[in-house]
């Protein structure tokens, strides 16, 4: 039986959180975002089965760090993508003829730039807040 993986395996191995490969497999169909009915379905097991896997605590943890990791790996394709998406906003706002679409663009710029600052500084003031904790 071939095991159906997300784009990134989990961290712990089925074998070592106690898992059968249909329920790898039931799991990475969750993880993909088939219901538990389609889930049973592709891995070759019945709803009821999936239904009381769901009730395991390393069924559903290994469901949660699939998820984790797919949520990573979309985020990270994002970040690749915001050079772009700034190269593109700054090429609008030098060789746009609409100075509406100029505004606009240079608006979004503004906007994205204030909001990563106050990411920054939160992120900042966080670490600073859990560095103080350590120490106590």
């Amino acid at each position: 039986m071939t095991v159906i993986t997300t784009t990134a395996s989990p961290l712990e191995s089925p074998e070592k959180v106690g898992l059968t490969s249909r329920q790898v497999q039931a799991a990475c169909y969750l993880v993909q975002g088939y219901s538990w009915k389609e889930s049973a379905e592709k891995s070759g097991c019945s709803f009821a089965s999936v239904k009381r896997w769901h009730t395991d605590p390393a069924f559903r943890q290994y469901i949660a760090e699939g998820q984790r990791q797919a949520f990573m790996e979309s985020c990270n394709k994002l970040s690749a993508g915001c050079s772009l998406a700034v190269d593109v906003l700054t090429d609008i706002m030098r060789n746009s003829d609409s100075d509406s679409i100029r505004c606009r663009a240079a608006e979004i710029t503004l906007n994205t730039a204030v909001k990563v600052a106050e990411m920054s500084a939160l992120t900042e003031r966080i670490a600073q807040l859990e560095a103080l904790l350590n120490e106590s």
